[in-house]
């Protein structure tokens, strides 16, 4: 599976309310507090219904935020960015509302260290 370029924006829900049969629901109310920006193409690969992809993404625009009354900047926590890897079922989910494709997902992210 090959997945295109593009930007990723991370949102700050400080007041939680967002509801799983309405993705969007995640980023109402919220504040963008970060864009990142996928510049090549995903490794990834498959075995029988499980599939499996690691995915870097470089930090392009971040602004300051508060959060629990502390201040912080993503440019702070992961300049260069993050790594991400996830792990996932091929077989797709009933649908919701103005999402015809849903599948099971789980990942996890580190930071990407100094660049050099």
């Amino acid at each position: 599976m090959e997945y295109p370029e593009g930007n990723w924006k991370l949102f700050l829900k400080t007041k939680p309310a967002a509801d799983f049969t309405y993705p969007a629901s995640f980023s109402n109310d919220a504040e963008h507090i970060a864009t990142f920006r996928r510049e090549v193409s995903a490794v990834s690969a498959s075995i029988n219904t499980l599939s499996t992809s690691v995915i870097s993404f470089r930090l392009t625009w971040s602004k300051p935020f508060t959060f629990h009354d502390k201040p912080y900047d993503i440019k702070d926590l992961i300049p260069h960015g993050a790594t991400q890897i996830g792990n996932g079922e091929k077989t797709l989910l009933p649908p919701v509302p103005n999402y015809p494709s849903v599948s099971a997902f789980m990942g996890s992210a580190f930071a990407i260290g100094k660049q050099v």
